[in-house]
């Protein structure tokens, strides 16, 4: 992407633009038909079930992602996910400490 191609966005969003070789329709599908989206939505070899799927307002969006056996405990922590659980974790006893 240049600058050309930027998209102004508030510094908490992230923002990804791609051109894509797709017809629209074959995309929309994709993004929401339910039994479609297991085969793209996370990278392989990785595998997605779909557990709610309900794009009106106020619908349920909740996908399951599931790590296969030869991915190793040890590429999940170079990737961050320990550091990042950790954080939500401190979050999570933080914020229930004010619940009563």
């Amino acid at each position: 992407m240049t600058s050309k191609d930027a998209v102004t966005a508030d510094t908490t969003d992230l923002v990804i633009s791609r051109l894509l070789g797709a017809a629209r329709a074959g995309l929309l599908r994709a993004w929401t038909e339910p039994e479609l989206l297991p085969a793209w939505w996370c990278p392989r070899p990785w595998t997605t079930e779909v557990r709610a799927f309900d794009l009106r307002p106020g619908g349920a969006f909740h996908t399951f992602m599931r790590c296969p056996d030869r991915v190793t405990r040890d590429r999940r922590e170079r990737m961050g996910f320990f550091d990042g659980w950790n954080i939500c974790m401190d979050q999570l006893e933080a914020f229930a400490r004010t619940l009563r």
